[in-house]
Parts: structure tokens; sequence; C-alpha cells
């Protein structure tokens, strides 16, 4: 009878182990899961500074097509134009 008892447990115990074990360090365990989850939050974080950046992007195209002075200061600064009879120094 007691051996009976004794192999039950053990059986259980093995089992039980077996059981957390496989929640925690498998494919789809614990620690797969938290890996996961700050993976997508990661993700999430980079599409909204892509659309930041998209968005700004719009913004500065939309300046360039629309605005003449806009894109008289991005020739001067950024091409180093400027009118003919102006000197130009280069930084």
């Amino acid at each position: 009878m007691r051996l009976k008892t004794i192999t039950r447990s053990l059986i259980f115990i093995f089992l039980y182990s077996f059981f957390l074990n496989s929640m925690i360090f498998s494919d789809i365990g614990i620690l797969k899961y938290f890996e996961v989850k700050k993976e997508i939050s990661e993700q999430q974080d980079k599409i909204i500074r892509l659309e930041n950046k998209v968005r700004e992007t719009k913004n500065k195209i939309a300046a360039w097509q629309e605005d003449d002075f806009y894109l008289e200061k991005m020739a001067r600064e950024d091409l180093q134009m400027g009118y003919l009879d102006e000197l130009i120094y280069i930084k």
C-alpha cells in the first residue's frame, strides 16, 4: 500500500515538473510569450517612428511644391545656389 502511494506521488511529481518545464521553456511557453510580446512592442514603436518620418517627408514635399520661399531657402542652403550676381560662401 505504501509503495503504491509513493509510486503515485513520484508519477505526479514527474508529470507536474514535465508540464511546468514545458510551460516555461518550450517554444510556446511563458518565456517565449514575453520575448514575442517585447518584439511586438518594439516593432510597433518602429512603425510609429516610420509613420512620423513619412509624414515629415510628405510635408517637405508639399512645401517644395507650394512655397517659393522654402524652395529658394533649400536651394541656397542645401545646394549652395544663388543668383548670378551673388557670391556664395561654402561652410
